[in-house]
Order: structure tokens, then C-alpha cells, then sequence
């Protein structure tokens, strides 16, 4: 018995396994021909190609990461923290006005105050949203992005999830 690469996760698996306790394909360690038109290869048909993401009924790919689709737990959206950003904005806005109320002489620090506001508020309102992947050592941060291109990925993993049973 010898540790094989898995032809799917390229993860180390026995060249007896029946599956790989990874990604789930069967014969991790079979080589099989290039797939073709006609015969794409198991678990490889790709259920979603999304800005650098590709989601295949076996694999998430990201830029910098990949998950076994088996070894998902969930998936999750998160909304930008933006709270305190506004808070602080709103502050030293309020701060500027009390400045600018206090006569030509405090003017340039009440400038200084508008824009420290302005700065704060550009902060709150850049953030993006953040796609997490829960998996059974640990959540991952795997993607940030505008709340429709991930809402396309979360929905074509589960998909892919729900296809492997």
C-alpha cells in the first residue's frame, strides 16, 4: 500500500482507497484519459466560472484556496461591519461644526475635522461584503466582493454540495 496525489485535491490518499476522504471522488488514485466534449471528466463539469472562482460538483476554487466540496460544512455572507466607521464619521463632523461655529479663527481645524468626517465615511461605505467557508478544522474568509457575485458562488457550492449528496 503507497501514498498516491489524488487526481481531483492532489491531496495524499492510499493507492487502495475506494475514495478520497478529501474531495470524494472515486478512485483518487485511477489515472483516467483527458476528458473530451463528449466525456467530461466525473465530478469536473464545472457548475460555476466566476471571476477567478470556479465550482465544480467536487471542488471550490478560489484566487489563493481550494475546498473539497464534502468537506463544506456551510457557507455564509457576511455584511461589511460598518457601524463604528459612521459613528466616527458623524463625531468629527459634529466636531467640525462646533469649530466652525467658534468663529474664523478655529476654521482651518474645523476643515481638518470635515475632512477626517469625510475620510471616515468613505471607510464605512467601501467595505464589501465577505464569503466565509465553514469546513470541520476551521472558518475561512474566501472571498471579498460586491453581495450579488457572491450570493452566485454560495448558491452554486450549495448546489454542488446538494449534487454530491
Amino acid at each position: 500500500m503507497a501514498l498516491v496525489k489524488c487526481r481531483e485535491c492532489s491531496r495524499e490518499v492510499s493507492d487502495q482507497a475506494e475514495a478520497c476522504p478529501h474531495c470524494g471522488i472515486k478512485n483518487p488514485a485511477e489515472t483516467i484519459a483527458a476528458p473530451t466534449a463528449s466525456r467530461p471528466l466525473d465530478g469536473d463539469e464545472a457548475i460555476l466560472k466566476l471571476g477567478g472562482v470556479t465550482v465544480t460538483r467536487t471542488l471550490a476554487k478560489f484566487p489563493s484556496q481550494t475546498f473539497p466540496i464534502n468537506g463544506i460544512g456551510s457557507v455564509t455572507l457576511a455584511e461589511p461591519k460598518r457601524a463604528g466607521w459612521i459613528i466616527l464619521a458623524f463625531i468629527f463632523g459634529a466636531i467640525a461644526l462646533i469649530f466652525f461655529s467658534a468663529g474664523s479663527d478655529a476654521a482651518g481645524v474645523g476643515v481638518f475635522f470635515i475632512i477626517l468626517c469625510a475620510v471616515f465615511a468613505l471607510i464605512a461605505f467601501s467595505k464589501r461584503h465577505a464569503l466565509f467557508i465553514r469546513t470541520a478544522s476551521s472558518d475561512t474568509r474566501a472571498m471579498d466582493g460586491d453581495v450579488a457575485t457572491l450570493s452566485k458562488i454560495k448558491d452554486a457550492i450549495e448546489k454542488a454540495a446538494t449534487a454530491r449528496g
